[in-house]
């Protein structure tokens, strides 16, 4: 196969001039998709609205999580972190924006930095006419660093394409979950909106610091989609996992049901162990800082659920 990763470089290169970050990157990767189609090994004409999704999300997470290796499919989705994450947040002022990420410039979990900067570029060129960009000099050499480093350090795995999922692991439904699933039973029947939800529930907890770093997507998609078959650390305290549980349920996220035993078999804290009656037990965070830990994550989830239907 003809080596494909000066296309990525030149993806990621074009968000970086003028003409670049003015564009939506998801409507770059459409259309893209012709033009790479050959090389991605998808079929031209796409017959199937299942196998035409499933085409195009491979496209979004792969200019995504390109040069990793290990879990390239469990990098965070395109939509999430770009198109649907700046367009609801095209009004925060550009200084706003600037605290919010600021750590992110300087992290080394490059998983996360990457689209998360890439999402702080757009949200930026947003606020052009608004404001002045006395910062701007400094962003800009902050992200060519990264991609230089990028660039000098990962190229796309040989056996990506060999390895790809099959369409069926990419459904737009799920079945309706049962008390013996083995995961939390969640109220979502929609499988890309339940990717998006767990995804944006994983990016803010490992922001807070409230999961180890080193937790992988893969284990924690398990938690809500899957049989567990590794529990995740809880870096919180005992009452704050209590609270993101309840309202998880409260937001119509988690059926109410069960919840306690699956968190005990999905979760396990640091030097002790968990235990259903240290949950519900249990009373909800006094602290500020820890509740509003709690409820970023919870606003969050609550941008990817589906809107209620009015009565």
């Amino acid at each position: 196969m003809t080596s494909i990763w000066p296309k990525y470089f030149a993806f990621y290169e074009e968000i970086l001039t003028d003409e670049g970050r003015d564009r939506s990157i998801t409507s770059y990767i459409f259309e893209a998709t012709d033009e790479i189609g050959n090389e991605f090994g998808f079929e031209e004409e796409h017959v199937d609205d299942v196998q035409y999704d499933f085409d195009n999300h491979q496209i979004r997470v792969h200019f995504v999580g390109k040069f990793y290796d290990d879990g390239q499919w469990d990098v965070f989705s395109l939509d999430y972190f770009v198109d649907k994450k700046a367009k609801r947040e095209e009004k925060l002022t550009i200084e706003k924006i600037d605290r919010e990420y600021n750590e992110l410039l300087s992290a080394e979990d490059w998983k996360l930095q990457l689209p998360s900067l890439v999402q702080y570029l757009l949200r930026l060129t947003a606020q052009t006419e608004k404001s002045t960009f006395s910062y701007k000099d400094s962003l800009m050499e902050s992200l060519n660093r990264i991609f230089d480093h990028i660039r000098s350090n990962y190229r796309p795995s040989p056996s990506f394409f060999q390895s790809a999922p099959s369409n069926q692991d990419f459904q737009t439904t799920l079945p309706v979950a049962s008390s013996e699933s083995g995961h939390f039973r969640v109220k979502l029947t929609n499988k890309t909106i339940l990717y998006n939800c767990v995804d944006a529930i994983f990016v803010k907890l490992k922001l807070r610091g409230l999961i180890s770093q080193n937790t992988e997507l893969k284990i924690f998609r398990k938690l809500f989609m899957n049989p567990i078959e590794e529990k995740v650390t809880w870096l919180g305290a005992t009452n704050q996992l209590q609270y993101l549980i309840h309202e998880m349920i409260d937001v119509g996220f988690l059926e109410n049901g069960e919840h306690w035993d699956m968190a005990v078999k999905a979760f396990q804290l640091q030097g002790k162990t968990l235990e259903k009656k240290d949950l519900h037990r249990t009373k909800h965070p006094k602290s500020e800082l820890k509740l509003r830990d709690i409820n970023i994550v919870i606003d969050a989830l609550r941008e990817e659920l589906p809107a209620k239907k009015s009565t």
